[in-house]
């Protein structure tokens, strides 16, 4: 589908969230007490990691100078630029304690 027809923030929110769905696992796999935890959220962020790959063609998709030159792009700039940032960055935002 082309750029036109894309919401680049929606998109970016679900890339964020596949970030925060890796991060979990990660943090289950690290620590049993979450770990324990995981009989209730596994299957679901499993089954979530199964989209990973999205999250790299978003961020590819958008990073592409003719893509940010479209109207989906340019009317919602400002946050456009703030969501693609912290999916690119997201250890900025996606905090696990």
């Amino acid at each position: 589908m082309g750029a036109d027809y894309r919401i680049p923030f929606r998109e970016f929110g679900l890339s964020i969230g596949l970030h925060a769905a890796e991060r979990l696992k990660a943090l289950a796999e690290k620590d049993h007490t979450v770990a324990g935890l995981g009989n209730a959220f596994g299957p679901t962020v499993e089954s979530l990691l199964i989209h990973e790959p999205l999250r790299e063609a978003i961020e590819e998709f958008w990073l592409q100078p003719e893509h940010q030159k479209t109207e989906a792009w340019t009317e919602h700039r400002d946050i456009n630029m703030v969501v693609l940032a912290t999916s690119l960055a997201p250890e900025g935002f996606l905090r696990l304690s």
